[in-house]
């Protein structure tokens, strides 16, 4: 069975309730135009326990999309007028989810342009990288909603990474640092880590220079790729800085 994918044969409004736009702000609605949006999953839309019949809910794809340029919140769980949309596939045990409107998992954070996360939620995107991981427990939180999504774009590379390398586990090892940690831990004025977008990491098979050679090709000039592996350092830097950077630690 194919996954679904999402047609809107009119401009409409993609909204956090199945409600008419009028009584939403411009916070719980996001204008999308006419076109294909490949997506997870959809289903009934529900308010107050009732199933309501003129709308569908549909969880959009966060990797075939570009879910911020749709809202700045990057939201992938939408309610859509039914009237305006056609849905095509589906999936086995297909079951759409809120995922900005779910329990939070673990302590409760405020992230710059995410809203409130809980430290265990998965990344948006991802499967396998927390915010827990990205803001080192909370102690780390993002100075800008910018920083944010560099953060998030990082880990969705992250989940790309781990399947090329045989999906086996990935231990972040640094990841966003503000200006006062990164000082105190000698990181180069300039660093990418500055940014949200850099991360070390140390594979669970693979030793540091096996996991840069693997993927030096396939970066590309994406970003900056790095290894070390010396008596107490032993890991690989990526990061998204747009141009292509290599260097032994």
């Amino acid at each position: 069975m194919s996954a679904p994918i999402l047609t809107l044969t009119h401009a409409t409004w993609a909204k956090q309730s199945p409600v008419q736009s009028t009584d939403l702000s411009m916070d719980e609605k996001a204008r999308m135009a006419p076109g294909t949006y490949p997506c997870l999953a959809y289903g009934s839309s529900m308010l107050d326990g009732n199933i309501v019949d003129d709308h569908v809910l549909v969880t959009l794809n966060p990797v075939r999309n570009n879910l911020t340029a749709i809202h700045p919140s990057g939201r992938n769980t939408w309610h859509f007028y039914r009237a305006h949309c056609q849905i095509d596939g589906n999936l086995p045990g297909n079951q759409p989810y809120e995922e900005s409107l779910a329990t939070p998992l673990g302590r409760v954070v405020s992230v710059l342009g995410q809203g409130n996360v809980g430290l265990l939620d998965p990344i948006p995107g991802c499967k396998h990288f927390t915010w827990a991981e990205a803001t080192r427990n909370g102690e780390r939180m993002p100075a800008s909603p910018a920083i944010a999504k560099n953060m998030i774009t990082i880990a969705q590379a992250l989940e790309d990474v781990r399947e090329m390398l045989g999906d086996a586990s990935i231990t972040v090892t640094s990841w966003y640092r503000p200006p006062a940690i990164n000082r105190a831990v000698g990181g180069a004025s300039q660093s990418t880590h500055l940014l949200g977008h850099a991360v070390d990491f140390q594979h669970s098979v693979l030793a540091p220079r096996d996991v840069y050679n693997r993927l030096n090709g396939w970066w590309g000039n994406r970003g900056g790729l790095a290894w070390c592996d010396r008596p107490g350092r032993r890991f690989v830097h990526i990061d998204a800085r747009g141009y292509q950077a290599r260097w032994l630690y």
